[in-house]
């Protein structure tokens, strides 16, 4: 099973945290041996945070970049086990309110998830 997400233009909080594209996979397969594979996979294209541009080609799972006392972001944040994979290109959490949010607001930007039983 596959899942994916594909975003264009992203702006989240007024422009703190802009991305030009981001795609987002998520591949359960369990082959005929019983064997699984999990592949959560993300693609993020122009990122930039608080105005800093960000390399994102082949960035490393569970990446932090934080702007203190502001934002901490997660970049392709992945979780997986034998049965199940998630992936989210961007986790933001607040550090100060901002936007109408209040401190720790989390916001999750490009997710895919797929499980395989």
């Amino acid at each position: 099973m596959t899942h994916t997400n594909n975003l264009v233009k992203v702006n989240a909080l007024n422009g703190l945290v802009k991305a030009d594209v981001i795609k987002v996979s998520s591949l359960s397969k369990k082959f005929a041996n019983g064997d699984r594979l999990q592949a959560p996979h993300t693609d993020i294209a122009g990122l930039y945070i608080n105005g800093k541009k960000i390399g994102t080609l082949g960035v490393k799972p569970n990446t932090v970049v934080e702007v203190p006392g502001v934002v901490r972001v997660v970049i392709n944040e992945q979780a997986k086990d034998a049965r199940a994979n998630t992936v989210s290109a961007l986790h933001i959490t607040l550090l100060k309110p901002r936007s109408g949010l209040k401190v720790g607001a989390e916001i999750y930007v490009g997710i895919a998830g797929s499980i395989v039983f």
